[in-house]
């Protein structure tokens, strides 16, 4: 249970809450000492989190290097990478959840977007489809046999990625 607060700090409180010196009274408290150190914990994960990830986003490069024949790597590895980086060192209770690194994999993927549709129609061009026979699954197929079939892993960015190589393919 917690202490309630002297009468000064409870004047205070009611000050910047702009509540009634009764009402400050009534429903501010200090909490003990386990509760409180519970609270600052919290506040630092929250903090340290968001640093971290401040600067994962800000050095995204480093982390995960803009090479379009490259894939993302899995959640977990990628995550491996963040944690293993010296910001996590430095605030070693950040939490990087798999939620982040999802995004993380959105950005990666929407980035290296137009370089990978260049490369698959100049694929698909190579492959000799005729210009009205192309669809998904030509498109697809032919990523396959290239071995870069991988482009394709974000379902998300998938539907994109074949409609501008088709787009592109009807103004040829």
């Amino acid at each position: 249970m917690g202490r309630l607060h002297d009468q000064t700090t409870s004047t205070g409180i009611a000050k910047v809450l702009q509540h009634s010196e009764e009402t400050a009274l009534r429903y501010y408290r200090v909490p003990d000492t386990s509760e409180a150190v519970r609270r600052h914990e919290l506040i630092e994960v929250v903090d340290h989190t968001s640093l971290v990830k401040n600067y994962v986003d800000s050095h995204f490069e480093n982390f995960f290097p803009l090479v379009p024949y490259s894939a993302f790597p899995q959640p977990e590895m990628a995550k491996q990478r963040i944690v293993d980086g010296d910001i996590v060192a430095l605030y070693p209770s950040a939490v990087i959840d798999l939620d982040y690194v999802s995004r993380l994999r959105d950005r990666f993927d929407a980035t290296v977007l137009e370089e990978r549709v260049q490369i698959l129609f100049d694929e698909v061009r190579a492959a000799g489809y005729p210009r009205h026979n192309v669809g998904e699954h030509s498109i697809i197929d032919t990523a396959r046999h290239r071995k870069i079939h991988f482009f394709f892993s974000n379902l998300n960015y998938r539907k994109k990625i074949v409609q501008k190589i088709i787009s592109k393919i009807k103004n040829v």
